[in-house]
């Protein structure tokens, strides 16, 4: 749903403007790289189903940069 509530067409923009708030942020802490993604939400996780993306590639990224 857009603002207002009203229904949208899911094209690639209206997917993307949805997902904009996801936030990757790598940061390092005595030498070790991290990198941490912000929570999903509800709406993140049906959307995910929706491309048929796991939720665990972004799970992934929460991770010592060791892991790669």
């Amino acid at each position: 749903l857009l603002a207002g509530h009203v229904a949208a067409r899911p094209t690639g923009e209206n997917v993307l403007t949805a997902l904009r708030e996801i936030t990757l942020a790598t940061l390092e802490v005595a030498g070790t790289p991290y990198r941490l993604v912000s929570r999903l939400t509800p709406l993140h996780r049906t959307l995910l189903v929706l491309l048929g993306v796991p939720e665990v590639a972004y799970a992934g990224f929460n991770s010592s940069g060791d892991s790669t």
